[in-house]
This record gives structure tokens, C-alpha cells and sequence, in this order.
């Protein structure tokens, strides 16, 4: 009926060790694509088109950012990692106004 390599069907399964060098391989290239910042670059430019193309949405919602300056940053008497109570104060504060979310970055 012919050779086995000729039908893809009938095709011998790779050994289960390859297979495993494989996935290892392309999970290497895929983290080390990752790393790059070319790839980075192209999913912020993608990201970026996607909201351009969508438009603007309507909505009731009011929003309100609450940012934190370098003289800001630079009056407080310790370094920024230290904070916390101080940050704390401020989203008690937005609590206590009505805020639903609040997000920290």
C-alpha cells in the first residue's frame, strides 16, 4: 500500500522526549521574544490602535484623578515605599466622598 511517511495518518507519534525538547524550545523563544522591546513596543502600538478604532464611549460615570506631583512626592518625610498610612488616608478620604473604585499605580 506504500511507505508509512508517505501518509500522514499512518505516521509514526514523535517520542514523547522530543516532544518535551520541543515544548521546552519554544517556550524559551516565546519568553525571550517576550523580553524584547520591539514585540512590547508592537502590543502597545496594537493596544493603542484598538482603542483609536473603537471611538469614544458615551457614559454617565464621573471621573476624577487624583495625582501625586514630584514637589508632592518630595514633601513627604520619608521615601514613597514607606507611604502606606499616608495613602491609606487618602483613600479613606475618597471612600468617605463617594469613590466606587479606587486604583493605586
Amino acid at each position: 500500500m506504500g511507505e508509512t511517511w508517505l501518509n500522514p495518518f499512518r505516521r509514526p507519534p514523535i517520542h514523547a522526549g522530543w516532544g518535551a525538547l520541543l515544548g521546552a524550545l519554544c517556550g524559551l523563544v516565546a519568553w525571550w521574544l517576550a523580553a524584547q522591546p520591539i514585540p512590547r513596543g508592537l502590543e502597545e502600538w496594537f493596544q493603542d490602535g484598538s482603542f483609536a478604532l473603537r471611538g469614544p464611549r458615551e457614559t454617565a460615570s464621573k471621573v476624577i484623578i487624583v495625582g501625586l506631583d514630584d514637589a508632592s512626592l518630595a514633601a513627604l518625610p520619608k521615601p514613597l515605599a514607606f507611604a502606606s498610612p499616608e495613602l491609606a488616608g487618602v483613600v479613606t478620604f475618597l471612600r468617605e466622598h463617594g469613590a466606587r473604585a479606587i486604583g493605586i499605580d
